[in-house]
């Protein structure tokens, strides 16, 4: 585990990790990849297939969730959105 990370968040990415490799097994996983669309901002965990682009921004009880709204305004999605349910 790398020394950035908690325990908790490490817990965390890697149920994230398994939940997109089960809805997306052929998705390349990238892990802290960087957006400066709108500030220095960093996407936890991100699944890319050719059918979507999957972005997790993980937060564990130790985070505060302060810099939320601007890494969501940077990673949001342009174009079609799709439901949770949806395949």
């Amino acid at each position: 585990m790398p020394a950035y990370r908690s325990s908790a968040e490490a817990e965390i990415r890697d149920a994230a990790v398994a939940r997109l490799r089960q809805r997306r097994p052929n998705a390349r996983i990238i892990h802290e990849i960087n957006v400066s669309s709108n500030g220095p901002n960093r996407i936890d965990v991100l699944a890319v297939d050719r059918a979507e682009i999957i972005a997790c921004e993980v937060k564990s009880a130790k985070d505060k969730l302060d810099r939320l709204p601007a890494q969501l305004t940077s990673s949001v999605r342009r174009g079609p959105s799709r439901h949770r349910g949806d395949p």
